[in-house]
């Protein structure tokens, strides 16, 4: 069973690409460096757009003169005092030696740029790399540097950083899976028919899946601090000086501490098999990812009592986002993240390889 899981996916890529933009978007850009950033001179060599799954935002390679920038466009409906924060705390990181991009502020000293096209600008100096590959001279030491970003967090005041909407939802999401089981007929209407098969495959386990989650809920206390709530492999660059870089300010939220550690443990740890051709040790697959626990736990200052949630924790995080495009599906005819479906079921199964070594509560 083991073998037919851990295949390459989207994180699996270890490059970030870059591809031309438009010279409409180039345009764009430049007016925004002309007006917020004339410290930087005009003299813009190239805009490059990143390439990938980049639904909720725009992120930009600036070169300008031969300096290179990132740049990123957030919504319209940014919060800015929001965003300042979670800017200020990655600064704040920054300074006590957990690498993040270090903002440019702008001509007004400012960490975000509100230009007149409605958009809020961010610049931060481009770090260069390559996406965590999942090699093992760099996972632990990856998991002791995450380790040590959580616990930093915790020392910081965070009023104004904002809620993850993943907190408080475990009663919703059990309830959209539950009328989605209910509602079995109906898939082929609901949904396209690669998605129906994976659902009819997977429906006994996931089922059975979602009632032990249930049941260890109903004992699961949250611990609400700010995490960065989204650690896989893209957000996490290796620099050329071999020193793991933590990107993504979105992330940085008040959330569940062990759910967002446990979900992170398992898609690093993941990317770690498929790199490392695991796929067919059990034995090594589940020893690895006690290893990076530890190192994680150790720096984090996570009690031993509360490691034992990690493979729930995760389940849990896993089954939110099948129930996000369930309920898309069910409710709304929107398709946008059926792509991912599947990758989700393999979690459930990966999962409990993944953790298996890691003790339950006594």
């Amino acid at each position: 069973m083991v073998g037919q899981y851990f295949s390459p996916d989207l994180f699996s890529r270890s490059q970030p690409q870059f591809v031309l933009v438009s010279k409409e978007i180039c345009g764009d850009v430049a007016r925004v460096i002309d007006t917020h950033y004339k410290c930087l001179g005009h003299n813009i060599v190239s805009v490059e757009k990143l390439s990938g799954l980049e639904i909720n935002s725009k992120n930009f390679k600036v070169t300008i003169g031969s300096h290179i920038y990132a740049l990123k466009r957030t919504g319209k409906k940014t919060n800015d005092t929001s965003c300042n924060e979670q800017l200020a705390i990655s600064q704040q990181l920054l300074e006590h030696g957990i690498p993040f991009p270090r903002i440019v502020k702008n001509d007004d000293r400012a960490l975000l740029s509100f230009h007149d096209d409605g958009f809020v600008w961010i610049l931060a100096e481009f770090v260069k790399g390559n996406y965590f590959s999942g090699c093992s001279n760099d996972f632990f030491a990856i998991a002791r540097a995450a380790g040590a970003m959580q616990k930093t967090l915790e020392t910081f005041k965070h009023k104004k950083l904002p809620l993850s909407v993943s907190v408080g939802t475990w009663t919703q999401t059990s309830n959209i899976l539950s009328e989605l089981i209910e509602r079995k007929r109906e898939w082929p209407e609901l949904f396209p028919s690669t998605e129906c098969e994976v659902l009819m495959r997977e429906h006994e386990y996931f089922v059975n899946s979602l009632r032990k989650v249930s049941d260890c809920m109903s004992d699961y206390h949250s611990n609400i601090v700010p995490t960065h709530i989204d650690l896989h492999p893209h957000n996490i660059l290796v620099s050329e000086d071999n020193i793991p870089v933590f990107v993504d300010v979105d992330s940085l939220q008040l959330s569940d501490r062990i759910q967002s550690l446990a979900f992170a443990t398992y898609k690093l740890a993941r990317q770690h098999v498929v790199y490392e051709e695991l796929a067919g040790s059990p034995k090594e697959i589940a020893k690895t990812t006690r290893e990076f626990v530890e190192n994680l736990a150790q720096e984090a200052k996570i009690e031993k009592n509360d490691i034992h949630h990690f493979p729930v924790a995760a389940t849990a995080e896993v089954m939110r986002r099948i129930a996000i495009i369930a309920d898309l599906n069910m409710h709304k005819n929107n398709r946008e993240w059926n792509a991912v479906l599947h990758m989700h079921f393999s979690a459930l199964h990966e999962i409990p390889q993944l953790f298996a070594n890691i003790p339950h509560e006594t």
